[in-house]
């Protein structure tokens, strides 16, 4: 069927900065007259879109399908990558699907957050798939599904240990650039146009000298 009309407020002093309240419908006509109304009330001072936004529980299973279709139009518009978006969908879907059958999102809770995550056996698995449905949840919450952020009482799994960077040996540079000469002499031999391999081994040293 035809999609839900939403009305976005923007504020850079507030967080979220941006903020989403549905409108309840999915007629043009309709939405474009509640959000007059609704404008109204927050010039006066009678709606606060992020203290006063109406909770309306759905579906579970229903926010998840169409915060897919939410970052998929993003990945569509190049504001994420299309592995990113495919990602927080997919998290999105297994974390819904974990829930008790019919639960609805003004029913989520931490624990729900805790399980799936501490349900990895490893730090990094849990610290991709804790800030995938923190994701999810943020997209809810700004969509007024929400009555409060479950990730808020959830238990943060520690950031992955980062490991240092590996440097070129001074042997292994001078392989890299005896390789990239090597390959321009083959270009040259067999006629070819000179391509990108007259550059490599001059961009190999201005790379390495700059770091």
């Amino acid at each position: 069927g035809r999609a839900m009309y939403y009305a976005l407020f923007t504020d850079p002093e507030r967080r979220p900065s941006r903020k989403t309240v549905t409108l309840k419908t999915k007629s043009k006509s309709v939405a474009r007259q509640k959000l007059a109304e609704m404008e109204r009330s927050v010039a006066m001072g009678l709606f606060d879109p992020w203290a006063d936004a109406v909770v309306e529980g759905v579906p579970a299973g229903r926010a998840a399908a169409e915060f897919k279709e939410a970052v998929t139009r993003k990945a569509a518009r190049g504001d994420v990558s299309a592995n990113h978006a495919a990602s927080l969908a997919a998290a999105a879907r297994m974390f819904t699907e974990g829930l008790p059958g019919g639960t609805r999102t003004d029913r989520i809770n931490s624990a729900d957050v805790d399980k799936l995550v501490w349900s990895y056996d490893n730090d990094n698995s849990r610290w991709q798939m804790f800030a995938r449905v923190k994701h999810f949840l943020g997209w809810c919450s700004e969509r007024g599904y929400l009555r409060a952020d479950p990730i808020e009482g959830a238990k943060r799994p520690p950031p992955p240990p980062r490991k240092p960077p590996r440097y070129l040996t001074s042997e292994e540079f001078a392989r890299v650039i005896a390789a990239a000469a090597a390959r321009y002499d083959r270009v040259q031999e067999a006629g070819a146009a000179p391509d990108d391999a007259a550059w490599w081994s001059g961009l190999f040293v201005f790379a390495v000298s700059t770091g």
